[in-house]
């Protein structure tokens, strides 16, 4: 008897838990709200304009941190650290910051929209990309006579760029196009 009730006393305390979380995260561009293009463009690695071609799930797999402790990934267990992103291709038609060598094809990730920020684009359409390097997480292992080092990096991946609904990426537009050809 004693045992049920605690199955029981429990059941309910997870469902009016569960009843009370009814509150939502949405995405917040808090002090990017009034970002000026000039502002924008000196603030990102890189900004294009081109043609998305295509796009694709991505699931990045932060488990470096896991790597360190001996222990092995379970995404069952660790289903926390699996993050869900879109990849884009996007054939680059120009280049407004041409310090970063970039490829006429590159690769646009982003969330997948609603409140992780995730910015849309729509196969076919031209877009201005205002984005940083995409960086993913590394061990690094060095050894010195007999001590070894290991330590967690961010290691930026060739090629690719990450943006977002506070960035200023956005569909063509005239507009757009003057400003960024003055600045350059």
């Amino acid at each position: 008897m004693k045992n049920s009730f605690g199955k029981i006393f429990s059941i309910l305390t997870c469902m009016l838990l569960l009843s009370a979380a009814t509150e939502s995260f949405a995405c917040t561009c808090v002090g990017k709200d009034k970002l000026s293009m000039e502002k924008g463009y000196s603030s990102v690695d890189a900004v294009v304009k081109g043609t998305a071609i295509s796009v694709s799930d991505y699931n990045y797999y932060d488990t470096a941190g896991l790597s360190l402790t001996g222990l092995k990934f379970d995404p069952k267990v660790y289903s926390y650290m699996i993050r869900k992103y879109k990849a884009y291709r996007i054939a680059v038609t120009k280049k407004f910051k041409p310090e970063l060598l970039l490829p006429d094809t590159i690769t646009v990730i982003t969330g997948q929209g609603g409140g992780d920020c995730g910015f849309e684009f729509e196969i076919g359409k031209e877009y201005i990309v205002y984005g940083d390097k995409w960086t993913e997480r590394e061990i690094e292992v060095s050894k010195r006579k007999r001590r070894t080092k290991i330590k967690l990096k961010e290691v930026a991946r060739e090629n690719v760029l990450r943006t977002d609904i506070c960035s200023l990426t956005q569909e063509v537009n005239v507009t757009e196009l003057k400003k960024l050809e003055s600045i350059k």
